[in-house]
């Protein structure tokens, strides 16, 4: 219902994409809290208008990436159907076809303690390129993790690919988004967000001999000084992630008075103007590959969002040097 306008956008998808302005075999991974569901909040006040101009940004930066991996977002704006159009006509170009799906939305219901039923949620949705990266994700339930012990908390989801680009071979990618945490029922909510944090750095370690290259990426909804996204262990410096196994996040550099991952428009809500909540990190085997392998980290501020507390998008790229 929202396709309107979206002509110039989608068409673009038939064309070969620009190259990005770096040298070498490079993989690019973007990241983005789109704000367009759950509905209700951002969602409802966003408006039609703005919400094409949204879906436009997702297909600019699809043409751009080679994986594009978006927060909040269901796809009742008809993505997919749009990315199977194009791959048609790319087809009949003799291109091959170029864009798939992995719609990671899932619910699930259960009961808490004093009786009351709840259900815990993720609108997680990624388009990666074929010709770049292969695939090997399980089922959705396989993929989802949101146990803390007997509790339900959205901990994280697991996403696996083949590399066909950088020659890393099997990676994966664990993609959270964390609920905010204020006040005195905030307490509640930051030691689970610890306790997931926990999770997350026990998995990887679980998982590194099969998938040794690892990714996290999300909206953690705390600055990366606060103590619940302390518990992940990740660092600024590449060296100390080396020497430690640690986690890298290279988005620390990007960190500044004037540049945060939220558009803040004379809103309270933050006690600070530029809340930064989005990250994308790396496990030190990318960091100490023996290729010298390069990382960019950009928050794509052209990518304007169009409400206070809308996220701008966090690319990556991987860069194995000439």
């Amino acid at each position: 219902m929202y396709k309107e306008g979206l002509a110039t956008a989608l068409a673009s998808l038939g064309r070969k994409p620009e190259p990005l302005a770096f040298g070498g075999d490079r993989l690019s991974i973007v990241w983005w809290n789109t704000s367009l569901s759950p509905y209700g909040g951002t969602k409802s006040k966003m408006g039609a208008a703005n919400k094409r101009k949204t879906i436009k940004s997702i297909i600019r930066l699809v043409e751009m990436n080679d994986l594009v991996v978006l927060g909040e977002y269901q796809d009742e704006y008809g993505l997919s159907k749009c990315l199977a159009e194009a791959n048609l006509r790319l087809h009949y170009l003799g291109s091959g076809i170029r864009y798939d799906v992995i719609d990671l939305n899932y619910k699930c219901n259960y009961k808490a303690k004093n009786g009351r039923n709840y259900s815990h949620e993720f609108h997680n949705y990624l388009i990666y390129n074929r010709s770049s990266l292969i695939n090997k994700t399980g089922s959705l339930k396989a993929a989802t993790f949101n146990k803390l012990g007997k509790e339900h908390y959205r901990v994280f989801q697991r996403v696996r690919f083949y590399d066909n680009l950088m020659g890393l071979g099997d990676f994966e990618l664990f993609i959270v988004h964390w609920s905010m945490h204020d006040g005195f029922e905030g307490r509640a909510e930051a030691r689970r967000k610890e306790a997931a944090a926990e999770r997350i750095v026990e998995q990887m370690g679980l998982d590194e001999s099969a998938f040794p290259y690892q990714l996290v990426m999300g909206d953690f909804n705390c600055e990366l000084y606060e103590e619940p996204f302390a518990k992940l262990k990740s660092s600024r410096s590449r060296g100390y992630s080396t020497r430690n196994g640690t986690l890298y996040n290279p988005f620390w550099a990007c960190m500044g008075d004037e540049i945060g991952t939220i558009s803040h428009r004379n809103n309270d809500t933050f006690l600070c103007d530029t809340p930064f909540f989005d990250s994308v990190m790396v496990n030190h085997r990318i960091v100490s590959d023996n290729r010298g392998l390069l990382l960019h980290a950009k928050v794509l501020e052209d990518i304007e969002p169009f409400l206070a507390d809308q996220h701008h998008p966090l690319r990556l790229v991987i860069e194995r040097r000439m």
